[in-house]
């Protein structure tokens, strides 16, 4: 409850990301056909009915949650809300609709599938978590032709219902934005069938090492460094943010000013930390000239090296500091990104308490533990680098 502006934002999370999807890419088709037609309305009428209203609509979904957004005028909300209500409660999933998405997706497939760095992304993730973890697997051409309505319909009926389903509101909250909610989503008309429970994610052997693939013709190459890591819930996650953050997680990282500024080998280079809910992973991305390379990833290691075996100065980790804490700041301004912030520690079963725990790391790390989070975190043996391209 926060903000001056009359927009809510409705934000309703699932567990229903693609590692609980029985078949590939039954989790992504269900979400993204949510909005093409239910038992009341058409895909058309749905779209109409939001454009009227000016609100905007998005679906969403990843690893290990789907999702559906809402922003609206808070006037509109009763109108606005009743078409969202039939969408979570009734689609229909039309074979026609179906069809047209799938010949869609298959074409998008296909276009990213001639980039070096969806090539690279892929077998990257498929290295590190094993080709049969559902962090790892990689869809396929043929698994678009398996996508059936029924799976569809089978997946909806098991996942978008209130046990499984987590509401986010963020905007200027009062009893009667709270009474239309109850009026639409307060009901046991779509509370599902049984408890929900967690599917445990299966042991799997990682192959890490390296990987080339081969792209003629390609202008650039694609390079993936990284390891599977720890996540959220992990004690020295902030302190890794930090580590990061020096390495290749801001403009005036490391890998940016070697590799961009200095070298030229590059317009971008970053290194990300990925939580995810039962994982997690440190990943270096950047595209190269394909020419230079093999050179591009010697300074990566060399970077690498340098944090194992010297302190930061401190001027530099003053620097970092500074950009963080105002990251953190920029989390928290306005309603939409409170709420952002709150679904960021929510579907880990965290509180409040990891940001306090953020900001005393950021404002306290030393430049030696740093040095000994690079020396048990940044070990080379432990990386798999994949480089898609000539």
């Amino acid at each position: 409850n926060a903000g001056n502006l009359d927009i809510i934002k409705i934000e309703f999370i699932f567990k229903a990301g693609s590692r609980f999807e029985p078949m590939p890419l039954v989790s992504s088709a269900t979400n993204a056909m949510l909005n093409e037609g239910t038992a009341n309305r058409t895909s058309e009428q749905i779209a109409e009915t939001f454009d009227y209203y000016g609100a905007f609509f998005q679906l969403n979904v990843d690893r290990d949650t789907a999702g559906i957004v809402l922003f609206t005028l808070k006037k509109y909300l009763n109108e606005t809300l009743a078409v969202v209500e039939d969408i979570i409660k009734n689609s229909t999933f039309p074979e026609k609709e179906l069809e047209i998405y799938i010949n869609k997706q298959k074409q998008h497939f296909i276009v990213e599938k001639n980039k070096v760095k969806t090539l690279a992304r892929d077998k990257f993730l498929e290295a590190i978590f094993g080709k049969d973890h559902p962090y790892g697997y990689e869809n396929s051409l043929e698994d678009f032709n398996r996508v059936t309505t029924t799976q569809l319909v089978d997946f909806y009926k098991k996942f978008y219902h209130a046990k499984n389903c987590q509401i986010i509101v963020a905007g200027k909250i009062d009893s009667n934005l709270i009474n239309i909610f109850g009026k639409y989503f307060g009901e046991n008309d779509w509370k599902g069938n049984g408890s929900f429970f967690d599917r445990p994610i299966p042991v799997t052997s990682p192959k890490q090492g390296e990987y080339y693939i081969k792209k003629n013709k390609a202008v650039q190459s694609a390079i993936r460094i990284g390891k599977a890591l720890i996540n959220k819930t992990h004690t020295d996650y902030h302190g890794i943010q930090v580590l990061n953050t020096i390495l290749g997680g801001y403009f005036g990282s490391r890998l940016m000013k070697n590799i961009r500024e200095e070298k030229g080998y590059t317009y971008g280079i970053s290194s990300l930390i990925i939580s995810l809910h039962h994982s997690g992973y440190l990943t270096i991305v950047s595209e190269v000239g394909a020419d230079v390379y093999k050179k591009a990833i010697r300074e990566i290691y060399k970077e690498i090296k340098i944090l194992r075996e010297k302190p930061v100065p401190q001027d530099e980790l003053t620097l970092v500091k500074n950009y963080l804490l105002g990251e953190l700041l920029r989390m928290f301004d306005g309603p939409f990104a409170l709420a952002d912030s709150f679904r960021s520690i929510l579907e880990y079963g965290l509180n409040y308490d990891f940001f306090n725990k953020g900001i005393d790391t950021v404002k306290n790390i030393t430049p030696e533990e740093i040095l000994s989070l690079a020396q048990k975190y940044l070990n080379e043996g432990s990386f798999t680098q994949v480089v898609a391209g000539k």
